[in-house]
């Protein structure tokens, strides 16, 4: 019902687990998916919808990378060698996306991205925050791009799910000073192209086709196909 009203993709667990399956934040209960945790991510598939493994634990990532037969996401997620906090991506992680073909959309949330602010928010949050700049960024651009490979690496600031940003990156504005950094830190415009748009609409294309291959088979097996045909 969601897909044919145009639900194109669809994140498995927020910041507590789901009945079937599990989230980071959250005591795990299922071991990653459950039977019907692998039941939908294979009819998210069949349908032609995208599988968002933000806010998954890593127990869901792979499984989910296990089963999928279809490019997956990362809507909002950074890199958890780089800051070691549970909604990050292990290395594991990175080097299975790349063989999926998805994409590692990087995330501005400060826990997210510099350890300094993740230490300090787990901590109680008391004194001022440690600052946090678009260089800590670009830190996570760089080692998603050298563990996944640049066609696996896209922007997932989420300005909708947080209250502070890095210095200079805490609105749409800001976007060009992150290119900017990311092209002294020597990106090319064509790397950047793919990671500003070109990755994440390899993937949309895809489930979309998907999903129009879908509909097609449905139209045929009720005998109403394409009239002009």
């Amino acid at each position: 019902m969601f897909a044919r009203l145009g639900v194109r993709y669809m994140t498995l667990t927020h910041n507590n687990n789901t009945p079937w399956a599990d989230s980071a934040t959250d005591t795990p209960q299922h071991g990653g998916l459950s039977e019907f945790g692998e039941a939908v991510v294979r009819e998210m598939n069949a349908l032609g919808m995208l599988v968002d493994l933000s806010h998954v634990a890593e127990s869901t990532m792979h499984h989910a990378l296990r089963i999928t037969d279809s490019p997956v996401i990362f809507s909002h997620s950074s890199c958890r060698a780089v800051t070691d906090h549970p909604r990050n991506v292990p290395d594991a992680v990175l080097r299975e996306l790349k063989g999926n073909g998805g994409v590692l959309m990087v995330s501005f949330v400060p826990p997210f991205v510099s350890q300094g602010y993740a230490a300090w928010w787990a901590a109680g949050r008391e004194g001022a925050a440690p600052p946090v700049e678009i260089a800590d960024v670009v830190r996570h651009f760089d080692h998603a791009r050298d563990v996944a490979g640049i066609d696996h690496v896209g922007v997932g600031s989420d300005f909708d799910g947080f209250d502070d940003f890095p210095a200079g990156l805490d609105d749409v504005a800001g976007f060009a000073r992150l290119r900017e950094a990311l092209q002294n830190d020597g990106w090319s415009d064509t790397d950047l192209d793919k990671v500003w748009s070109g990755n994440i609409l390899r993937v949309l294309r895809a489930t979309d086709e998907r999903f129009e291959g879908q509909a097609r088979d449905e139209r045929g097996a009720r005998g109403d196909g394409d009239p002009a045909s």
